[in-house]
C-alpha cells in the first residue's frame, strides 16, 4: 500500500495484483509502461519472477524489490533481465519514481540496441557481399555466409587464421596496407585483391576495410568483399578485343605500341637489348587486284599464323598496319634474331593451299639502352625497303 500511495503521489496510474499470474494476465488487457514487483510472490519466487515476465513481455521495463536478505537473488534478477532493483527498506516516492523512469529509459535503449543488432545480423547474414570480421592483428574472427559462398571456405577453417594467408602473395602487401589505413581510421579505399578459393585458383574481389569504433577507439575491422571475378574477366576480354586485329588475330597497332613501351622499359631496367623485325608481304596489292580481297585476307591470316607459330611465348607479334607485321623480340640481339626472321621467311615461301605463291621481306633493327625508339623503328623500316629493292623474299 505504501508503494501504491507513493506512485499515486507522482500521478502514476497504478494497477495492483497480488499474484504473478494475475499480473501477467493484466499485460494482455491493460497498456503497461513499467512493472514493479516483489521477488517473493505466492506463485513465483526469486529469479523465476523475472523469467516469467520476460517470457511474456521481452522488453517491458521491470523493477524488482528486494528485502535485506535478498542481495544475491536481486543481483541474479538484474542479470536475468530486470532493469533495476529497489531495497524494500526506506522506500520513498522520489526513489521509486527515479527507479521507474530509469528502468523505462534503460528498457527503451536496450530494445533499440537489440533491434540495431538484429538489423546488423540480418545484413551480416543476408548481404550479397562477403563480410569478414578481423581482429586488430589481422586474424579472422568471423565470416558471413556470402563470404563462405564466394571463396568456398567454411567459417570453421578460417576463424583464428591470418587474413593475409587468404590472399594472393602479389596482392598481400597492398591489402595489408589498406588494413593499416583502416586502423588509423583513414578514409576507406577499395582495392582489387585475389582471394584463394577452396577449390583452387583465386576469386577476384573488390575489397575494402572499415574500422569498428567503440568508446572512441578502433576495436576491430570489418572487411567487405564483392566478387568481381566475372566483371574483371569481361573487362580483360574487352581490353584484349580492343588490342586485337580482327582479321589476323594478332595484336593490333595499339597493342604493338603498348608492348614496345613496356618492353623498352623492361630492357632499360635489365640493360638488355631488344630487336624489332618488320615483315611486309611482297606484291600484296597485286594479290588483291588479281585474286580479290578475300584471297588477300586469307593470305594475311596464313602469314600471321606462320609468325605466331615461329614466335616464343615472350615475343609479341602484331599487325603494324596494312600488310606489315611486326615482331618484338625481348632480350635478343640482332645476330640471334636473324634465324627467327629467316625461319618465318622460309615458312611463308613454303605455304601451300593458297591460290597464289606468297613471300615476305623483312627488316631488322636492334634497340639498346639510350637509343631513341622511333629512330630504331625507322631503321627497321629502312632495312625492310632494302630487302624489297634487293629482290624481295629476303631479310636485311
Amino acid at each position: 500500500m505504501r508503494v501504491r500511495d507513493a506512485l499515486w503521489s507522482y500521478r502514476y496510474d497504478v494497477t495492483h495484483c497480488g499474484q504473478m499470474a494475475t499480473g501477467l494476465a493484466q499485460l494482455e488487457t491493460v497498456p503497461i509502461d513499467v512493472m514493479l514487483t516483489a521477488l517473493h510472490l505466492p506463485d513465483a519466487d526469486g529469479v523465476d519472477v523475472v523469467q516469467r515476465v520476460r517470457d511474456v513481455a521481452r522488453h517491458l521495463p521491470l523493477v524488482v524489490m528486494a528485502g535485506p536478505d535478498d542481495e544475491a537473488i536481486a543481483e541474479a534478477a538484474v542479470r536475468s533481465g530486470a532493469q533495476d532493483c529497489l531495497p524494500k527498506a526506506g522506500l520513498g516516492a522520489p526513489l521509486i519514481d527515479r527507479s521507474l523512469r530509469y528502468a523505462y529509459e534503460r528498457a527503451r535503449l536496450e530494445a533499440a540496441l537489440e533491434e540495431a543488432e538484429a538489423r546488423l545480423r540480418i545484413i551480416h547474414d543476408r548481404a550479397p557481399v562477403g563480410i569478414c570480421n578481423l581482429a586488430l592483428d589481422g586474424r579472422v574472427t568471423d565470416l558471413n555466409p556470402a563470404f563462405q559462398v564466394m571463396t568456398g571456405w567454411p567459417r570453421s577453417e578460417w576463424i583464428g587464421r591470418s587474413f593475409g594467408q587468404l590472399l594472393h602473395p602479389e596482392d598481400r602487401p597492398a591489402a595489408l596496407e589498406l588494413l593499416r589505413r583502416a586502423l588509423r581510421a583513414d578514409a576507406p579505399t577499395t582495392l582489387d585483391v585475389r582471394m584463394q578459393a577452396r577449390t583452387g585458383g583465386y576469386v577476384i574481389s573488390s575489397f575494402t576495410a572499415v574500422p569498428v569504433v567503440k568508446q572512441g577507439r578502433v576495436s576491430d575491422l570489418l572487411g567487405i568483399a564483392r566478387d568481381v571475378t566475372e566483371l574483371r574477366q569481361l573487362e580483360s576480354r574487352q581490353r584484349d578485343t580492343a588490342r586485337t586485329d580482327h582479321l589476323t588475330g594478332l595484336g593490333n597497332r595499339r597493342a604493338c605500341e603498348e608492348a614496345i613501351t613496356r618492353e623498352v622499359a623492361r630492357a632499360a631496367r635489365e640493360n638488355a637489348s631488344l630487336v624489332f623485325v618488320l615483315f611486309d608481304l611482297d606484291h600484296f596489292k597485286l594479290v588483291n587486284d588479281t585474286h580479290g580481297h578475300h584471297v588477300g585476307d586469307a593470305v594475311l591470316r596464313a602469314v600471321a599464323g606462320v609468325l605466331r607459330e615461329a614466335s616464343r611465348s615472350s615475343d609479341l607479334v602484331g599487325r603494324w598496319g596494312g600488310e606489315e607485321l611486326l615482331a618484338i623480340l625481348p632480350r635478343t640481339e640482332l645476330w640471334a634474331a636473324r634465324p627467327f626472321a629467316e625461319r618465318v621467311r622460309a615458312a611463308v615461301a613454303a605455304l601451300d593451299g593458297l591460290p597464289c605463291r606468297v613471300t615476305v621481306s623483312a627488316g631488322m633493327a636492334e634497340w639498346t639502352r639510350g637509343q631513341d625508339v622511333p629512330t630504331v623503328l625507322a631503321r627497321a623500316d629502312a632495312r625492310l625497303y632494302e630487302a624489297k629493292r634487293a629482290g624481295r623474299n629476303r631479310v636485311c
